[in-house]
């Protein structure tokens, strides 16, 4: 955790749900990330619409949906990065920006690739169980069916949320049965993916 200095000013974090006060043919609203730091404000997307019962106003989470666990992860990770943002900063006394707040920062460089990096980062793993490394190792297989070459400049946002999508329509053949994904396992696995995001971000 990261000390921030005495009397400084943090910019302000909150999902809202529909700022626009608009809504698409279904009736539902899209979340944004507002954040607020000096006099600037800028709203970031989440990709995450609902419907105004399906949202939480005084939890600011979702509710009442069936992907809700997979939808709050995604907008807990978007805080989280923003956050992330802020205190890097932070811990190395530079100013900056609400724009910089929002912005993707690069990621580590010296690996060729993200995909590249994921695997030497669990090989050399040693804190990890063996049932973990497996669930890792599934979590790989996944992201190669979904795109075998992934350079660091492909993890986005638009990147995170096809991947999402993805898993929620992959298929499998078990016993001349064709399933899909449990919800549970989509959860680990983007859990997972912002595990080796977090991992691979340069300080």
């Amino acid at each position: 955790m990261y000390l921030v200095p005495y009397k400084l000013k943090l910019a302000k974090i909150t999902p809202v749900y529909n700022y626009n006060n608009s809504a698409n043919k279904r009736g539902e609203s899209a979340i944004h990330i507002r954040v607020y730091y000096g006099s600037k404000r800028k709203l970031v997307g989440t990709g995450t619409h609902l419907r105004p019962e399906q949202w939480d106003a005084k939890r600011n989470k979702v509710k009442n949906h069936p992907a809700k666990e997979s939808f709050n992860i995604r907008i807990k990770n978007e805080l989280r990065r923003i956050e992330d943002n802020e205190q890097w900063y932070i811990a190395r006394r530079r100013k900056y920006s609400v724009t910089d707040l929002i912005a993707d920062r690069k990621l580590n460089q010296e690996y060729q690739s993200f995909s590249q990096f994921i695997k030497l980062d669990l090989a050399k793993r040693t804190d990890l169980s063996p049932g973990t490394i497996r669930n890792h190792q599934g979590f790989i297989n996944r992201l190669a069916e979904f795109k075998s070459f992934i350079a660091f400049d492909d993890v986005n946002y638009s990147f995170l949320n096809n991947f999402e999508i993805f898993l929620r329509g992959y298929s499998f053949t078990k016993g001349g049965i064709t399933k899909r994904l449990e919800l549970t396992r989509v959860v680990k696995y983007l859990k997972t993916l912002n595990t080796y995001v977090k991992r691979a971000i340069k300080d």
